[in-house]
């Protein structure tokens, strides 16, 4: 009797043992179709994430190869804008250099000039001063010289015969000293009568009514000098009015 009690009992605990397995086992299955759902949303969720992503890059793509593009044709633009720079900077090099060597040249040549002009001058000044350089003796001489010849002029008129033989010595001497003074550009300014008046040449010391002769010279005074063209001493003269 005992024995088929424990028999009882045990097939009991079996079949109790056996409802709670299935009981777990149909808990374990809700619980693996709860999981199988959540890792199939979880799934679904990688699945749509990942074609968002594949669609993100694509876009991405296709914007970076847009912008490369770009870049690539403002590259090419500004390659384009460096030549063209390179271009007009040459071309600006030689227009300089051309111009540079243009003023080059002008400069020397007006340095050239203004050597020359430079040289011609001072030899000009220095011809100019050899030229004029005995006026002040000479302005200094005149005078003397004047009242010799009115002495001597004054002598050869005389009836005197011993006056006159002293006159041909010094009308001889004066011949010389014409000719010496000549040869180094002293002249005389000698006017002639009924000659127009000239201020440069002449001075007159005063003036007489004589019809036909309006300043013109009646009487000469006294002879001139002049150095060259530079007036020493004008010649006196007597005008009509």
């Amino acid at each position: 009797m005992s024995d088929n009690k424990e028999k009882k009992i045990n097939e009991k605990e079996n079949i109790n043992n056996t409802k709670t397995t299935g009981k777990q086992k149909v808990e374990e299955c809700k619980k693996n179709k709860e999981e199988c759902k959540e890792i199939n949303c979880e799934r679904s969720d990688h699945k749509s994430k990942s074609k968002n992503s594949k669609s993100q890059d694509k876009n991405k793509i296709k914007e970076l190869k847009k912008e490369l593009e770009l870049l690539k044709t403002r590259n090419s633009n500004l390659e384009i804008q460096i030549l063209n720079l390179k271009q007009e900077n040459a071309k600006a090099e030689q227009a300089f250099m051309a111009q540079a060597n243009t003023f080059q040249a002008k400069a020397k040549e007006k340095v050239e000039e203004f050597k020359n002009e430079h040289k011609a001058k001072q030899e000009q000044e220095i011809t100019h001063i050899k030229k004029y350089a005995n006026s002040k003796f000479f302005k200094e001489i005149v005078e003397p010289w004047l009242n010799l010849a009115i002495a001597v002029d004054f002598g050869a008129k005389q009836g005197n015969q011993d006056v006159q033989n002293y006159v041909v010595g010094f009308q001889m001497l004066l011949k010389q000293m014409d000719s010496i003074m000549e040869k180094h550009g002293l002249l005389r300014i000698v006017p002639s009568i009924d000659e127009a008046f000239n201020p440069e040449t002449m001075e007159a010391i005063s003036s007489i009514e004589k019809e036909g002769s309006k300043d013109k010279v009646i009487e000469i005074k006294k002879e001139g000098f002049k150095h060259h063209d530079r007036i020493l001493k004008p010649a006196v003269v007597v005008i009509g009015k």
